[in-house]
């Protein structure tokens, strides 16, 4: 209960008692009246938790009724009275915790590779010295048709060869940092961009690392670096890192009038008719994630109350004619719409042999 209002364990409040009221009724022998008629006792408070909510009750005394000592052993020898009170728990304080600083997650260390393995060892660092794939893992990286998987792949590998000093000092026999910091501020692909700033980061692990990095206007965390995890790294003006040179929009596949044409060609020599329309709609309304749901539902009813309209293979043909050009469509929508097909059987007389080229 609190004030004038019953809560539960959330602190929400109720029509009935949550908590149900318990009397804790001892009886127990506790110390001793002496001449004084002092009684040294110290009530103990005890605690029950229940669903996070910690109740905390106090023991008091109600009643006491005393026995007259003297009959001899312990009692009669300190010629006091033997006294006998009766205890009940009295509810002092409920406490509930709220969180209210978000939880921190547990730090993800970041996977082991095998050149990184490799540098922790002067064996190791030798061969890669010896096979000169710092040269070789550079020359790929400012290559212009390379990919940008490949590209990512040779910074993570940077990344945990220069997480450690036998490896820093490799990279530092090139001009690697300064190629991958430009890389960061100036690639035109923006997740590029991201790997690098982790490869940065680990690199700063090592003081080599982070003196290098300072050269080039870049700032690490300090306190990340005491705690032995990658340090978050940014440029000290911002800018650097964040301007994207704007494009040219050159447009979208649909919009080619080559694709355009086709579409209209294919609407005359194989015309719909309305409810065969309507499913074709709802199947381009598949495209857009807001209308994704309402279009999923319409097609899954449309195919119970109209089977034999799956069965079309000119409506097939059309719906083809869409997968070929929104080829943006997710891997579980198009097998959905493959699987509204599922029992079209197709035959050499069905169709003409007709070739639309995208």
């Amino acid at each position: 209960m609190l004030g004038s209002q019953y809560v539960n364990h959330q602190c929400k409040e109720t029509v009935e008692p949550y908590w149900i009221k318990t009397d804790v009724g001892e009886q127990a022998n506790i110390g001793f009246a002496g001449p004084e008629g002092q009684y040294e006792f110290e009530a103990p408070n005890f605690k029950i938790i229940r669903n996070g909510v910690h109740f905390t009750f106090s023991r008091g005394v109600l009643g006491e009724q005393g026995n007259e000592g003297g009959k001899g052993g312990v009692d009669g020898a300190r010629g006091g009275s033997r006294v006998q009170r009766r205890i009940k728990a009295f509810l002092e304080q409920v406490v509930f915790k709220v969180q209210i600083q978000p939880q921190k997650y547990k730090t993800i260390e970041t996977p082991i590779h095998l050149f990184g393995e490799l540098v922790k060892t002067k064996q190791g660092t030798a061969m890669i010295r010896e096979r000169n794939d710092i040269k070789l893992f550079r020359k790929k990286l400012l290559d212009e048709k390379a990919t940008s998987q490949e590209k990512r792949s040779i910074l993570w590998t940077l990344g945990h060869i220069g997480s450690y000093e036998n490896g820093i000092r490799l990279i530092m026999e090139t001009s690697l940092v300064k190629d991958i910091i430009e890389m960061a501020e100036n690639s035109p692909i923006l997740s590029l961009r991201g790997t690098c700033i982790y490869t940065i980061g680990m690199m700063c692990r090592t003081k080599m690392g982070r003196r290098e990095i300072q050269k080039h206007n870049w700032l690490y965390s300090q306190s990340q670096v005491a705690s032995g995890s990658d340090s978050i790294c940014l440029p000290r003006d911002p800018r650097n890192l964040f301007q994207v040179d704007g494009g040219k929009f050159q447009g979208s596949i649909i919009c080619q009038p080559k694709v355009v044409q086709n579409m209209k060609d294919i609407k005359l020599e194989i015309p719909l008719n309305k409810e065969e329309q309507e499913i074709l709609d709802l199947i381009g309304s598949l495209i857009n994630g807001v209308t994704w749901q309402q279009a999923y539902n319409d097609l899954q009813k449309a195919q119970e109350r109209k089977p034999k309209a799956f069965l079309n293979p000119r409506l097939f043909e059309h719906v083809v004619m869409y997968l070929s050009v929104y080829n943006r469509m997710q891997p579980k929508t198009r097998k959905f719409i493959f699987n509204l097909f599922d029992q079209l059987i197709f035959q050499n007389k069905m169709l003409k042999e007709r070739f639309v080229h995208i």
